[in-house]
């Protein structure tokens, strides 16, 4: 920002005033595209916070590369424009030959950076709206003051006048990888989050399942009960009590498997049927001793 301009200026300045004209009248003309993007970020901001509100990852993530791939195609003509009509744009500013001409040159090398920059721009701007701040000053401070104003001094010891110029777009270039990777890592983040959440609501759900319509079941996730196939095709999963003491099976379509959850129903009907009849007989042999 204003840092890095000072101190692009104080070097400018031991090479003459005509750098120095001809590096401010450059900037205020570099400036126009880059408030183009400035406006096209200000514009998504919106859409992209509904989205991240809402959950609505891939609708988020279509708008931020929507826009990515929008500003680009804006510079790429900004880029054409300069290139093409560089002197004539310069003379517009200024008068003196001289520092026309250098102006000229000094924008033909400045406009490559402008496509890099705005996608920079766009998603450090998508990243404060998905209310990722501190990723966003770290983007920022990092083209800003951690590149910015060593770039400067080094390559104007190595490269002159000229290296100065070309900073922005090395900046730009190293930046880019940097902010798609903390975007796509944020991206990923997000929906594991949310992709853990919607499975705790599904356990939460399961929780109370429905076998008859009428009995429900607890689920657990550690039970040593192999996978089979149900008598439709279809593939039948453990479904078990908490803790794992029965051999029920829930069917891949969210159906119980009746047979499984029946056996162990028959096995006590069956023992309580036994223990009655078992009581019974007592019961009558005791009335016939009495009598």
């Amino acid at each position: 920002g204003n840092a890095a301009n000072m101190v692009i200026v104080k070097l400018a300045s031991g090479y003459g005033d005509i750098p120095v004209a001809a590096y401010g009248v450059v900037k205020k003309i570099d400036q126009f595209p880059l408030n183009v993007s400035m406006g096209l970020c200000q514009g998504f901001m919106p859409l992209v916070g509904y989205n991240y509100s809402a959950r609505n990852y891939k609708r988020m993530r279509d708008v931020s590369v929507f826009s990515w791939k929008t500003a680009p195609i804006m510079s790429a003509c900004c880029i054409a424009c300069f290139a093409g009509f560089a002197p004539r744009i310069l003379h517009l500013f200024v008068r003196e030959a001289q520092t026309s001409a250098l102006g000229a040159t000094f924008l033909r090398i400045a406009c490559l950076a402008v496509p890099l920059t705005t996608v920079n721009f766009l998603i450090s701007y998508t990243l404060q709206a998905m209310g990722k701040g501190v990723q966003s000053a770290i983007l920022t401070f990092s083209r800003q003051g951690l590149l910015n104003i060593p770039l400067l001094i080094i390559m104007n010891l190595t490269l002159g006048l000229y290296g100065m110029i070309w900073t922005q777009l090395v900046i730009e270039a190293i930046m880019l990888p940097v902010s798609l990777g903390m975007y796509q890592h944020t991206l990923r983040k997000l929906r594991e989050n949310d992709s853990g959440r919607k499975e705790r609501q599904n356990m939460k759900q399961m929780k109370g399942v429905v076998i008859t319509g009428k009995n429900t079941l607890a689920v657990s996730d550690s039970c040593p009960l192999p996978e089979e196939i149900c008598p439709t095709g279809a593939l039948i999963r453990p479904l078990i009590w908490s803790p794992c003491t029965s051999d029920a099976h829930l069917c891949a379509t969210g159906c119980a498997s009746l047979p499984y959850l029946l056996k162990d129903v028959v096995s006590v009907v069956a023992a309580y049927g036994a223990a009655r009849a078992i009581l019974f007989s007592l019961k009558k042999a005791k009335l016939g001793n009495a009598l």
